[in-house]
């Protein structure tokens, strides 16, 4: 089973309707068969307060993978290639026709990931959240979709 953005609760819910939230989010896990699990995407900050919030809950969670901040190049590359080659792959199987150009060049990849690493460090973080990296390839992907259009 997978939980994506719990985070998005905060938003939405009291701060007592979170904590019953968490506590139901307990009950599953707890009730769980052995053969399944539950995979659950949040952020650091939202994991922070929901611990406090419910430290019962924060117990439960076991096998923490954390996604650190992009700060290196030769990552930030690495993972747009990833996501630019898996959609040239969905669109192939999708339609039977994929293009043989990234959409999103290196060179702009670099100059996205430079300019967007410089504003999350002037704003106290010490890398590009993974989040905002992607967004920004997306957007400018669908640019050069509609241009080509």
């Amino acid at each position: 089973m997978l939980l994506d953005e719990l985070e998005k609760q905060d938003g939405v819910l009291s701060a007592t309707a979170v904590v019953r939230y968490l506590s139901a989010i307990r009950a599953i896990i707890d009730a769980l068969p052995k053969h399944i699990f539950m995979m659950i995407a949040v952020t650091p900050d939202a994991l922070r307060r929901y611990s406090t919030a419910s430290p019962a809950f924060r117990s439960r969670l076991e096998n923490r993978i954390e996604l650190h901040p992009l700060t290196e190049l030769d990552e930030a590359i690495g993972l747009a290639k990833f996501y630019l080659d898996e959609a040239r792959r969905n669109a192939s199987s999708v339609s039977g026709v994929a293009g043989n150009r990234d959409l999103v060049t290196d060179k702009e990849i670099s100059e996205i990931f430079n300019a967007a690493l410089e504003r999350a460090r002037r704003s106290g973080d010490e890398g590009l959240r993974h989040r905002q990296f992607l967004h920004l390839l997306h957007t400018k992907a669908e640019e050069r979709i509609q241009a080509l259009s």
